[in-house]
C-alpha cells in the first residue's frame, strides 16, 4: 500500500489489478508514485500464479477465487478510509476483465467505485 504524504489528507482509494503477463511491484511503482501525490491511497494483489503469489506460474485454471482474493483484499483495504471517498479500480488487459467480475459480484456493496482503464 502506498498512502500520500502530501496532501496529508486521501482523496480516494485506487485498488490496482494487473493483467495476465504483469504482477503487483512493477505495475505499482511509478503509478502507485503518481497517485499518491496526487492524494489516493493505492494499493494492489498479485492474482494467484503471478508475482509473489502462490500457485502455478501465469496459470489461472479458475478466475472466481482470483476474484474472491481480489474483492476480500480491496474491501479490506477500503475499509481503512472514510467509505464516502472515492475509489477506482486501475486495471489493464486482464485485470479489466477481473475488474468487471469484482464489480458483478459486489454490484450492491461497491459504491462510489468507479474504472479506469490504463492501457
Amino acid at each position: 500500500m502506498v498512502a500520500p504524504t502530501t496532501p496529508a489528507t486521501v482523496t480516494g482509494t485506487l485498488a490496482l489489478v494487473h493483467g495476465f503477463t504483469g504482477e503487483s511491484s512493477w505495475f505499482l511503482q511509478l503509478t502507485t508514485i503518481y497517485f499518491a501525490k496526487a492524494g489516493f491511497a493505492t494499493c494492489a494483489i498479485d492474482h494467484q500464479g503471478y508475482g509473489f503469489s502462490d500457485g502455478l506460474i501465469a496459470h489461472i485454471p479458475d478466475i472466481n477465487p482470483v476474484v474472491d482474493d481480489c474483492i476480500a483484499f480491496f474491501i479490506e483495504f477500503r475499509s481503512r478510509f472514510d467509505p464516502s471517498l472515492p475509489s477506482f479500480l486501475y486495471f489493464e488487459s486482464l485485470g479489466g476483465a477481473i475488474a468487471l467480475l469484482i464489480t458483478l459480484h459486489c454490484r450492491d456493496s461497491l459504491k462510489n467505485v468507479s474504472f479506469v482503464n490504463r492501457a
